[in-house]
């Protein structure tokens, strides 16, 4: 998977990893890339096709609500905690308005595994 966020100054910062634990409104990420936590994280996962060769991308954003440092990369990474799920690889201007609004929600929601 790949994901981006804003860094401390405004600048838009990317990264990648492998997902773990993947639900309905969460996904852990093993990777170097740390987002801040409590950040706003924009994800794109790629998900194995049943039939056919390929994949089939899946856009996700949420906030990053759990860090992991540990040495070893397999478990060193994140939680991401979200409510926006889509089938698609844009996200449009509508959808961005309701990214903020979810941005801009308290963070005491239901914690991931």
């Amino acid at each position: 998977m790949t994901f981006r966020w804003k860094d401390a100054q405004g600048r838009e910062q990317v990264g990648a990893g492998f997902t773990h634990d993947v639900s309905a409104v969460s996904i852990f990420v093993f990777s170097r890339d740390l987002p801040p936590l409590n950040g706003l994280l924009h994800c794109e996962v790629k998900l194995p096709r049943l039939r056919d060769a390929g994949c089939v991308p899946v856009t996700v954003s949420g906030r990053v609500v759990r860090a992991v440092t540990n040495g070893n990369w397999r478990q060193h990474g994140f939680a991401v905690l979200g409510e926006m799920l889509r089938l698609c690889t844009e996200v449009s201007g509508e959808q961005s308005d309701e990214l903020e609004d979810f941005a801009s929600a308290p963070t005491s929601r239901v914690r991931p595994n």
